[in-house]
């Protein structure tokens, strides 16, 4: 492992939707960000005038967000942590969505912290893919073992035996419950259905 947990450089990621929740503005740090995590797929250029919801794949999550953003557009701003881990770091960044100038919606996100540590090649982008499926949560990065089993991600890699093999399985992306409570806690009257 490399550098602790801390004091983490200033970097702010930010876009606003409009309000047929289409991405219309994106920080001057987006390319940047996208560039440095193989993010080829969502420059700047291949996102903008696009539905947020065309990111969001799983249908409980995407439900999740559609509250959120409501909850925004009729009230305060919501604020919540998040992990957002790169294959050589992990990252924890605090998300702040409130409402902006022209009926729009601002996604901002600040880095809290960032700790280097071993390549986990699961989370990366460019690597072949093999068998088999691994469902992360988009909040805590916690991985689902099984229906009711949702551990910490380098665990998840020990108890696979990810470190073993070329090819990673798929990922995708959910919500675990912890997380989901929290959720139900920050957004009264989110649907609780799974």
């Amino acid at each position: 492992m490399g550098a602790a947990m801390g004091a983490a450089p200033a970097f702010t990621l930010s876009y606003q939707i409009d309000r047929h929740d289409r991405l219309v503005v994106l920080s001057e740090s987006w390319r940047e960000f996208a560039l440095a995590n193989d993010g080829a797929a969502v420059l700047p250029e291949k996102v903008l005038g696009r539905r947020l919801w065309d990111f969001v794949q799983d249908r409980h999550l995407g439900q999740l967000y559609r509250h959120l953003v409501a909850r925004v557009r009729s009230g305060p701003a919501v604020e919540f942590p998040y992990r957002c881990d790169s294959p050589a770091q992990r990252r924890l960044f605090l998300m702040r969505v409130a409402p902006a100038e022209k009926d729009r919606i601002e996604f901002r996100s600040v880095l809290q912290s960032a700790e280097d540590r071993e390549w986990i090649n699961l989370l990366d982008a460019r690597a072949r893919r093999g068998p088999g499926v691994v469902r992360l949560c988009s909040w805590c990065l916690r991985v689902a073992l099984g229906p009711e089993e949702w551990v910490e991600l380098e665990e998840a890699v020990t108890q696979l035996r990810l470190l073993e093999v070329d090819r990673p399985p798929d990922l995708t992306h959910g919500i675990c419950p912890r997380c989901q409570e929290k959720m139900v806690r920050l957004l009264p009257g989110l649907p609780t259905g799974g």
